[in-house]
């Protein structure tokens, strides 16, 4: 998201700055603090990443924050800035801090993310998250959808083991592709891998580029039996863009991405996917991409965010 939305804004003659990872392929003025190669990012590096990047802040006049850590600068800085909130407020570790300044300015990526955590907090805007509809798009029309997909990470709150059993109830091919969670590895050791076996159930781990927009393409549905408020679920929209139904739990922003009956289906337990699974066949495919162009595209996203800065600077 943070991609599309620097390099767009470039495209449209802005002057932008990222402050990232020196890995990051952007078209924005990269300033990243050094990395060592390999670690696992943490919350105490991203305070000194934060820290580092609002020292620079009299260069700019509009502040756009995609971090938890820098929402605590917010009271001495002299410019505007803006936090897009792309997780939970009700976290126990990052609780406190959005306790702390509920007075920053918020942005959030659905109004069921509002609906969870802290709550009295100063939501400015709600504006979706939007993806290139050029790049996610339906893939050849040969007839054969053998398979479900269950696609992100692998952990007890996607509801991974759920997928396998809707899978199974079902009677259908399931592929996983993801990261395992590394704080799930005992609920995956248990109840997810012992049902792997190349054939009913595949593992293709973390896939990328045309290999995931291939998988995208193929599969008779998403499986999203989430066991958590999702603030958004960016896979489900990509999935809908290629014209692939999303099957969801209804918790987070479900029932706000997935249109219940015309782009998919969301039901209150995961046991009621798997009769789901045997009705997409008769969703119109064409639909699930006709309502992410109008809602989820990434020009849509930017139109907006474009606004909010010229607004507030």
């Amino acid at each position: 998201m943070v991609a599309e939305l620097s390099n767009e804004l470039v495209a449209r003659g802005h002057e932008v700055t990222l402050f990232g990872h020196p890995a990051s392929d952007t078209r924005a003025r990269l300033v990243s603090m050094p990395f060592e190669e390999g670690f696992i990012f943490d919350s105490f590096r991203e305070h000194v990443h934060a820290a580092e990047s609002l020292l620079h802040a009299a260069e700019f006049d509009v502040v756009h924050n995609h971090t938890v850590s820098a929402v605590t600068f917010d009271k001495h800085l002299d410019l505007p800035m803006i936090t897009t909130v792309h997780g939970t407020t009700g976290r126990a570790m990052e609780r406190p801090v959005y306790e702390y300044n509920k007075q920053a300015r918020y942005i959030s990526i659905s109004y069921g993310q509002r609906r969870v955590g802290v709550q009295g907090m100063n939501w400015i805007e709600n504006i979706y998250n939007g993806i290139d509809v050029d790049y996610f798009r339906p893939g050849p029309a040969d007839g054969s959808r053998p398979y479900l997909l269950h696609m992100g990470a692998l952990s007890r709150r996607k509801g991974t083991a759920e997928a396998v059993q809707i899978a199974q109830l079902a009677g259908m091919r399931l592929v996983l592709a993801g990261r395992p969670d590394p704080m799930d590895e005992e609920y995956l050791d248990k109840d997810v891998l012992p049902w792997v076996d190349g054939e009913n159930v595949i593992l293709a781990n973390e896939v990328e580029g045309e290999e995931r927009l291939a998988l995208l393409q193929g599969a008779t549905a998403l499986l999203a039996p989430i066991q958590w408020d999702e603030p958004f679920g960016l896979v489900l929209v990509e999935a809908m863009a290629c014209g692939v139904p999303v099957l969801a739990c209804d918790r987070g922003s479900a029932q706000e991405v997935v249109a219940d009956g015309v782009t998919g289906f969301v039901r209150p337990t995961w046991q009621e996917l798997v009769e789901a699974v045997g009705r997409v066949d008769r969703l119109d495919r064409a639909r699930c991409r006709e309502r992410v162009v109008r809602h989820f595209r990434k020009d849509t996203m930017v139109d907006a965010y474009e606004a909010l800065y010229a607004r507030i600077a």
